[in-house]
């Protein structure tokens, strides 16, 4: 429990959870990870948690959407299929696969929020930004989503850490 209580602290710092916040329950929260960040977190500040009961992409984008989220937490193979998705999309399009290209080489999620606000609205326009945890990101993943305006906040932990050890800013 003080584990959790520590956990709990580090993330009351408005740079991570406010009361204006959403964010969407989509892992299953008999795991730390999704308990801590979609659940006990957000209670305690008095943010709202939008429960997904269906794991397809029509039920995730419409949470997204209908709901505004602003944090979205997830594990790299959730990532995975998201970044895959969209980037087959841009793909079949040379001018968005030039500028996805050239938004990568830049690395500035800013200037890709620019870019891509039609993938930023298709995750609700309102998203402050990403959190991955379970087990580790691949790096293409990462920079791929700040290309596209995301931050995306990569944690480490153990369930014993309550679950988080570490994240980069």
């Amino acid at each position: 429990h003080g584990n959790l209580q520590a956990v709990q602290n580090i993330y009351l710092n408005p740079d991570y959870f406010t009361a204006a916040d959403r964010v969407i329950g989509i892992l299953p929260f008999h795991h730390i990870f999704p308990l801590q960040g979609t659940v006990l977190i957000p209670l305690r500040v008095g943010a709202m948690t939008a429960i997904v009961h269906k794991l397809d992409s029509e039920s995730i984008v419409q949470a997204l959407q209908n709901h505004r989220i602003t944090i979205f937490i997830g594990v790299p193979r959730l990532y995975r299929m998201l970044y895959d998705g969209i980037v087959a999309k841009i793909r079949t399009r040379p001018a968005a696969a030039a500028l996805f290209a050239f938004s990568r080489s830049i690395g500035s999620y800013r200037f890709g929020k620019l870019l891509f606000e039609k993938v930023q609205a298709g995750f609700g326009g309102a998203i402050r930004f990403l959190v991955c945890g379970g087990s580790a990101l691949d790096r293409e993943i990462q920079t791929g989503f700040r290309a596209m305006g995301f931050k995306m906040l990569d944690g480490y932990g153990l369930t014993e850490s309550s679950p988080t050890i570490s994240n980069n800013s």
